[in-house]
């Protein structure tokens, strides 16, 4: 493995806030069935874990916060507000935990929920910007990081380790989508919460009725 960070420092500097759509997870339930049972795996020479509070699978990378007006950020969650009420809640399922190129993760499923959040959040950004900040290609490969790669890492070690401990997949409950502005410190990526937009709000208040 290589520098997760070192990769990302030229489009994403260390110490800037930018703007990002995640799928936040519940903490409790994080620590108890991912952090804990991959403790000691993730904490290596070379790695740098990530806490449960700061567990998150990313939709989409909009912009550098001060690239974006207060009067376009409110536009811009407005409409994902009113899109994401007609989306039902769901659950993620994360999978055994895998050696990528800067990291270890978990990759999650299914997919096609995660696509549609991406979609409602690509379009709005794109309508209200004037797709100024362009578009990146669909969301691929979702996952969740529990450990960061900050230098070169030797993975046999960790594959062997994967191989001997049979950690279960995990179920997680996704109520919400959440713009985030967020930064990193060449070692671990942290955020202040911009806004929690829930899912399925319409059906909700119809049923209310």
């Amino acid at each position: 493995m290589e520098s997760f960070f070192a990769g990302i420092q030229q489009q994403w500097p260390a110490g800037r806030a930018d703007y990002h759509w995640h799928v936040l997870l519940d903490p409790g339930p994080v620590r108890a069935q991912l952090t804990l049972p991959y403790r000691e795996l993730v904490h290596r020479a070379g790695l740098a874990p990530v806490l449960a509070v700061w567990a998150h699978v990313t939709i989409e990378r909009l912009a550098p916060v001060a690239d974006v007006s207060d009067e376009e950020r409110a536009q811009i969650t407005a409409l994902v507000r009113q899109d994401c009420a007609a989306l039902a809640p769901f659950y993620l399922t994360t999978r055994r935990a895998e050696v990528w190129r800067n990291g270890i993760v978990c990759p999650v499923s299914p997919e096609q929920p995660l696509h549609q959040l991406w979609r409602i959040t690509t379009a709005a950004s794109r309508q209200v910007t004037d797709g100024r900040f362009g578009t990146g290609g669909a969301l691929a490969h979702p996952h969740l990081a529990l450990a960061y790669a900050v230098g070169h890492v030797d993975d046999a070690p960790i594959q062997a380790w994967l191989l001997d401990h049979d950690v279960p997949e995990v179920r997680l409950r996704v109520s919400h989508v959440s713009l985030v502005a967020q930064r990193h410190g060449g070692r671990d990526i942290t955020w202040q919460l911009s806004q929690a937009i829930p899912l399925g709000a319409k059906s909700e208040k119809e049923h209310a009725l």
